[in-house]
């Protein structure tokens, strides 16, 4: 098995999460959704049900029909703390707009983690962990070494 290294790749992935999950939706841009006040536009986007809680700093994915998210940062801007780091690790599918967050087992909470996805798995690498608390006057954070092979 020929093994390649690309360095850009995850660059790469959530670039093109962007472009393909991320569809710019403008409120009301056609008669029929203006009146009943729905969000809509050309290539018929559709809202899907919001993250349970505000999150910054996280890691992403697009798997089969899945969109997994992985842990972040949940609490004011500049604030860093361990207790504001979110644990969950969930999943959506993207083609249903009705679908529901899904939560997925996972270890150590991180902000700023790499999510990536072969096709196959998804790998978690790395991320940004606090050893201090919310309210500490100092900031004590760690670069974490984390790296998990997930068979979703």
């Amino acid at each position: 098995m020929k093994t390649r290294f690309t360095p850009l790749a995850p660059l790469y992935l959530f670039g093109w999460m962007l472009a393909s999950a991320l569809t710019p939706v403008s409120l009301a841009s056609d008669k029929e959704g203006a009146a009943k006040g729905e969000a809509t536009n050309s290539t018929n986007a559709r809202l899907h049900r919001p993250l349970p809680e505000s999150l910054t700093s996280f890691g992403a994915a697009v798997q089969g029909e899945y969109l997994y998210v992985f842990s972040g940062h949940s609490g004011e801007a500049h604030g860093f703390g361990k207790d504001l780091l979110v644990d969950h690790f969930r999943r959506i599918r993207f083609d249903d707009p009705a679908a529901e967050w899904e939560e997925l087992a996972m270890h150590e909470p991180a902000q700023s983690v790499a999510l990536v996805s072969d096709g196959e798995y998804l790998y978690r690498i790395a991320g940004l962990s606090f050893l201090n608390g919310e309210g500490d006057s100092e900031t004590n954070f760690n670069s974490t070494t984390h790296f998990a092979r997930y068979d979703v």
